[in-house]
């Protein structure tokens, strides 16, 4: 048992909602998300639960995305 808080600084859902996302497939039921607790002065948000992935490697291709970063191509996935 034990409890994992994950934040960051980034608007960015491939840093935030993604890591969650891929988290939550790997561990299955084994995981929980759990309401933001009430902090005085803090706000929250709930989560993206769908994103565009650009393609920032094509300059042929303008407005390139995948919708799933499971659809990047495996090439481009470590750059």
């Amino acid at each position: 048992g034990g409890r994992l808080v994950y934040s960051t600084c980034s608007l960015n859902p491939i840093e935030d909602e993604a890591v969650v996302a891929a988290a939550l497939r790997k561990y299955g039921d084994t995981v929980t998300i759990v309401p933001l607790p009430d902090l005085s002065g803090l706000r929250g948000r709930p989560g993206l639960e769908t994103w565009l992935v650009p393609h920032l490697h094509n300059d042929d291709v303008e407005d390139c995305y995948w919708e799933q970063p499971e659809d990047v191509p495996i090439e481009f996935r470590e750059k």
